[in-house]
């Protein structure tokens, strides 16, 4: 039990304790969570007050600036009134003036301001190419620089964990080496204990048996001559059926001696058999005029053995259940004495009990110093020195029947100085025994504390070498990573791509710009001249209203920038705004259900305590267990003295109850029940015979499991061995029940062996209810399954970390093939803008660059002579080239052979819309369009155009060749060309009637 306990104490340890660091993790994981959303919700407070002040101050200065720009609207429009009268007024002097102006810009200013915007397109175009190459080197160059940090990182790793295997085993092999030091250490402090404790129970036993001899001589020199006549006479077989004095014919223990000697006068009584028997002894006493004494007779006490029968169990101690009688058939003498007389420890407490029996009377009571109170309130007590020695100690084994040379014997052994010898024999003893005991604990506790160390050693080993197989995968993989991305960055630095074609492209396309600006510079300064020289023609009047209106329209141009740049300051503080909100409500909510979670801190002292409280119990379960220990060998001692006392109690009993009338009686009675006995033996031979056929293979099943035990534990001493050896051994014939000899039938008691097997019909019963026979097979079978089951963990596992690593690897390669893709299409999207726009420009940002995969894409684009917008804030027609430039880009990274646009050219004016058509015509090359569209610059440039009518309520189709239907109408008449043969022979066909 208290190993069980001990396990258990362990186990409930163990688990309080990993709690408690579970439950610290959390809570330290909570505070700083907490303490950073405390941050948080502090920044975006902050936040919010900035962007309310900011909207409430843009809301306040726009009406300010609406209301400047209604202001120079309005003067704007003035101005270009009194310019257009003037110029109405000078229209006929300006005339020539104003001709050569037109024609100057029309020839001059707009073809160079076409050449410039083109080459700022190539420049732009250039420049970006040049700097995403730049961009790229870098990239792959700070990649390879990390993956070589992480690669030594990870190769530190893997030492680390090696070195940590190699201290582990090292740890491990010498403490192999102190475990088997001090097992061997601890088989010799055993053996020590065994001799020391074998010769303590000699010396004890010596002295324990001089003591009796001297206290059985003093007890009979107190009895009577009578008495002491009688028990001589029996000794003498002069007389029989005399069993001896009561006092001597059981046992009790030393504390009770004083007790047991005050609280009954019928120590001293004769035990006899039969009325006989005491007659017998009353003639030789009248003979021999030895005077008188009292006797006990056994067959007169029917009646007492079914008072003790009826009798409750007293709540008190009782004198009586304190007493062990030599055999069963004393119980009776013994309750004849002593009745329900109480023990207490003191006269207090035995006035207690005395008064103390719920009302039914009074209890007669004796303390342990020789107060006796009676059921009438007499009290006895007091004197020089209280009565002791009437009846024999546990652990002597003194002979009823003593004469006169055994008190020769005992006058030579009891001696002081042979008595003061064997008392300090038996205490060095006893020392010695203790001090073996007490270092073979410490020696036992030493080696399960470092087997218990080992164990998690070895727990601990298959963990690191798991942890060094991963570490040492990383570091090889980070390491070819490492080395492919040296590779890329030695390459990528050597590319001679950027110094060969991309630098000079970005030269060449800047000095083209420098030209055609230098261009645009010559053709303003010519406009400027003939400008001048129409104000001229036109007098001051023309010049005043021209430079007014200039004035006016440049004071509306700023008042309308800055009116829309308050609109845009105000939607960009109101999106900040909500997006501050939202995070601040969030990291509040977050904030509240942490703080809500308090009971965390709580619980963790509760483990605490918990896990203290099991230590507490952990160290009282291993007190307990060495307490019980020592016990158990006291009990060893006790039971080995037991043991020998009975077994000589059991020989004098027999030779005894080996008198002739016994032998007589005994024969005349057992052949009237010789033949009952016969048929009762031959049922009883069968029922064993059934019965061990019946658990056969339970005992089988038994003896295998007992010897694997015994193997196991090499180290138990042969005491041990012996006492738990059973009496049947695997292949032993058990069938046959024995049969006993008439000689040997004579040593046998009926009494003793009705009691025996009355106990084992007991232990055989309790047996049947506690044991459980098939819980070996259980488990068994419960260990096949754990193994099974283990392995079908590890083969998930497996499969798991498989499924895992191919799940890394499709991630990285969606990553890596979604970033390239990504930067082709935004460096093309950005080329296929500018070429669209003539100037523009276009970015595709990624919202999260550590996750492009969690957030999106965010589609910004800066219009010619415009500043950056998102898409959504585009106009109808900004919208529409921005998603054909990304669509053209799309497409330019994953070509198709086949497009259908409809309307597409909606919201555009005419000059995109012949910049979008000539493109798709350029792309017709290696692809077709089908195109649904309303706008002449559109479809006049289609290979076929397809028409949809309706007539006679049915709708028809006609396909045209714009091409050949030119050529048909240039052509010389129908009757004048010679017939042609093939499928485009008519210009016009109607594809719905083909006709």
């Amino acid at each position: 039990a208290s190993n069980n306990k001990l396990a258990q104490c362990e186990t409930e340890y163990e688990h309080y304790e990993k709690a408690e660091i579970e439950a610290r993790e959390a809570v330290k994981y909570r505070k700083k969570t907490i303490t950073k959303l405390q941050a948080q919700i502090i920044t975006m407070d902050k936040e919010i007050q900035a962007k309310n002040l900011a909207i409430e101050q843009g809301q306040t200065s726009k009406p300010l600036l609406e209301d400047t720009l209604a202001q120079a609207q309005a003067a704007a429009k003035q101005a270009e009134e009194s310019l257009l009268a003037a110029q109405a007024r000078n229209d006929q002097a300006t005339q020539n003036a104003r001709a050569a102006l037109d024609e100057a810009r029309a020839k001059q200013l707009v073809p160079a301001q076409t050449n410039m915007s083109t080459a700022q397109v190539e420049v732009d175009a250039a420049k970006t190419k040049l700097d995403l190459a730049y961009k790229a080197r870098e990239e792959i160059q700070r990649r390879a620089s990390n993956l070589a940090t992480k690669a030594e990182q990870a190769v530190k790793h893997r030492d680390t964990k090696a070195s940590q295997i190699h201290e582990t085993e090292a740890e491990l092999a010498r403490g192999r080496d102190r475990e088997t030091k001090l097992d061997a250490q601890l088989k010799s402090a055993i053996a020590v204990e065994a001799r020391a404790r074998n010769e303590a129970r000699q010396a004890l036993s010596s002295a324990e048996g001089a003591k009796a001899i001297a206290q059985r001589r003093e007890a009979l020199n107190k009895t009577s001559g009578a008495v002491r006549a009688i028990l001589d006479a029996a000794a003498r077989k002069e007389v029989s059926g005399v069993r001896g004095r009561l006092g001597d014919l059981g046992t009790i223990s030393s504390d009770l001696d004083v007790a047991v000697s005050t609280a009954s006068d019928m120590l001293d009584h004769v035990v006899v058999d039969t009325t006989s028997d005491a007659q017998q002894c009353i003639e030789y006493l009248r003979v021999k005029g030895l005077g008188r004494a009292s006797f006990i007779v056994l067959d007169q006490l029917n009646q007492w053995h079914a008072k003790i029968k009826e009798r409750k169990v007293n709540a008190h101690s009782c004198l009586f259940d304190a007493i062990k009688p030599d055999s069963k058939d004393l119980v009776a003498a013994f309750y004849l004495a002593f009745r329900e007389t109480l023990v207490a420890p003191d006269l207090e407490a035995a006035v207690k009990l005395a008064n103390n029996d719920g009302g039914r009377g009074r209890n007669r009571v004796v303390s342990n110093q020789g107060q006796l109170i009676e059921t009438t309130g007499a009290m006895t007590g007091g004197g020089g020195k209280p009565k002791s020695g009437k009846m024999r100690l546990h652990g002597s084994n003194a002979s009823s029947f003593i004469s006169e040379e055994v008190f020769t014997v005992a006058e030579q052994a009891d001696s002081a100085s042979s008595l003061q010898e064997l008392d300090r024999r038996a205490t060095t003893a006893g020392h010695e025994a203790e001090e073996a005991a007490r270092r073979s604990s410490r020696l036992d506790a030493d080696l399960r504390s470092l087997r218990m160390e080992l164990e998690q050693i070895e727990s601990r080993l298959p963990q690191l070498r798991a942890e060094l197989e991963a570490a040492t995968a990383a570091a090889m993989r980070l390491l070819a990573q490492a080395d492919e991305a040296e590779a890329q960055a030695n390459k990528a630095q050597h590319d001679t791509d950027i110094t060969n074609h991309l630098e000079p492209e970005y030269k060449a396309a800047v000095k083209a710009f420098d030209n055609a600006k230098s261009q645009v510079a010559e053709a303003e300064a010519i406009i400027e001249k003939l400008r001048d020289q129409v104000l001229d023609a036109a007098g001051d009047e023309l010049r005043i209203a021209t430079n007014e209106t200039d004035k006016t329209r440049a004071a509306e141009e700023v008042a309308r920038s800055a009116l829309a740049d308050s609109v845009r300051v105000i939607s960009a503080a109101k999106r900040a705004l909500t997006k501050a909100q939202a995070a601040k409500t969030k990291a509040e909510t977050e904030l509240e259900r942490l703080q809500r979670n308090e009971d965390e801190t709580d619980f963790l002292e509760k483990v605490a305590a918990a896990t203290l409280q099991a230590k507490k119990a952990l160290d009282e379960a291993n007190k307990q267990a060495h307490t019980d220990n020592q016990a158990r060998e006291k009990a060893e001692v006790e039971l080995s003295q037991l043991k020998q006392g009975t077994q000589e109690l059991k020989t004098a009993e027999a030779e005894l109850r080996h008198q002739a009338q016994d032998f007589a009686r005994a024969v005349k009675e057992n052949k009237t029940k010789l033949s009952h006995w016969n048929k009762e033996i031959t049922k009883l031979q069968k029922l064993h015979q059934q019965q061990i056929t019946a658990y056969r293979d339970v005992l089988t099943t038994y003896h295998e499991v007992e010897s694997e035990e015994r193997n196991d534990d090499a180290d138990k001493n042969q005491e041990d061995v012996e006492m738990n050896e059973d009496p049947v051994a695997p292949g032993e014939d058990v069938c046959d029940l024995p049969e006993l000899t008439c000689d040997e039938l004579r040593t046998k008691d009926k009494e003793e062996v009705k009691y025996n097997l009355a106990l084992l019909e007991g232990e055989r019963d309790a047996a049947r209810s506690d044991v459980n026979l098939k819980t070996i097979e259980e488990y068994r079978a419960k260990s096949e399954e754990y193994q099974q089951r283990l392995d079908e963990l590890e083969a998930v596992t497996r499969d798991r970390n498989r499924a895992r690593d191919r799940l890394e690897d499709l991630k990285r390669r969606r990553l890596d093939d979604f970033m390239l893709g990504f930067g082709v299409i935004s460096l093309k999207l950005k080329e296929m803008y500018q070429m669209i726009t003539l100037g523009g420009d276009a970015e595709l940002e990624l919202v999260d660059s550590l996750d492009p995969f969690s957030e999106g894409i965010v589609f910004s684009v800066r219009p010619p002579k415009k500043s950056w917008k998102h898409i959504a804030n585009l106009s109808g027609g900004e919208k529409t080239l921005s998603s054909l430039a990304l669509v053209f880009a799309l497409h330019h990274y994953k070509p198709t052979c086949f497009y259908i646009m409809d309307e597409i050219d909606a919201a555009l004016d005419f000059k995109n819309v012949s910049i979008i058509a000539n493109y798709i015509k350029d792309r017709c090359q290696s692809a077709q369009f089908i195109i649904i569209s309303l706008r002449n610059q559109m479809f006049e440039l289609a290979d076929r155009l397809v028409g949809i009518y309706k007539t006679h309520n049915v709708t028809k189709t006609i396909t045209i060749a714009p091409d050949h239907f030119i050529k048909a109408i240039s052509s010389p008449p129908v009757d004048q060309q010679p017939p042609s043969s093939g499928s485009d022979s008519s210009i016009l066909r109607d594809t719905t009637n083909n006709v």
